[in-house]
């Protein structure tokens, strides 16, 4: 199974970029003739260069590929499984599911950490509501529900925990995940056609 959750930035970001710069060179045009002309190609130039630094520092999705691993949450009604993408490596925690236009009903994000610490997490630059469950040794300890996409706010953990697990914003909810539950994870193997 292949997660469904895709990286659609350059497009999104250059084309974000060209329309700010086309209302740009329109006003100045305007105002300035000749001048303004000249002063959009330079703001367009300005624009080109951001571009090129985004796509160099936050825009790229990690080189690597992530492991897949399937997770399984034991809750009150009974077992939910996940296939996840895990995030260990600094980069790839720090990138999650940033850009991010699509996520499964049934996939998600496992970040995990070498300590058990209050960990903290953002939106930055992530386009989907999610619902964030804090994991220490094994069990939820914390769950931030439907959290806001694009926010620089910091969500953390209300207990020390070792691992977060991302899912899409209601999912805690409709399958009667609570704090409490045990979870564990096992390296992802592929059907069997």
């Amino acid at each position: 199974m292949k997660l469904s959750g895709t990286f659609k930035t350059r497009k999104t970001l250059e084309g974000s970029l060209y329309a700010i710069k086309q209302k740009i060179a329109l006003r100045l045009g305007r105002a300035g003739g000749r001048t303004g002309m000249i002063s959009a190609s330079v703001l367009g130039v300005f624009f080109l260069a951001m571009a090129t630094e985004a796509r160099a520092q936050d825009v790229q999705p990690a080189s690597e590929a992530l492991p897949l691993v399937e997770v399984t949450i034991e809750t009150a009604d009974g077992s939910v499984t996940f296939v996840s993408e895990q995030a260990s490596t600094p980069r790839s925690r720090r990138e999650g599911l940033m850009f991010r236009t699509e996520l499964g009903p049934r996939e998600g994000m496992l970040f995990t950490f070498a300590e058990s610490k209050t960990q903290s997490m953002w939106m930055k630059n992530t386009y989907l509501s999610l619902d964030m469950l804090f994991i220490n040794e094994g069990r939820i300890v914390d769950i931030a529900h439907r959290t806001l996409p694009l926010s620089l706010r910091t969500i953390a953990s209300s207990e020390a925990s070792d691992s977060v697990f991302e899912v899409l914003a209601g999912t805690a909810e409709s399958l009667g995940i609570a704090v409490g539950d045990e979870v564990r994870w096992s390296a992802y193997e592929e059907p069997q056609s």
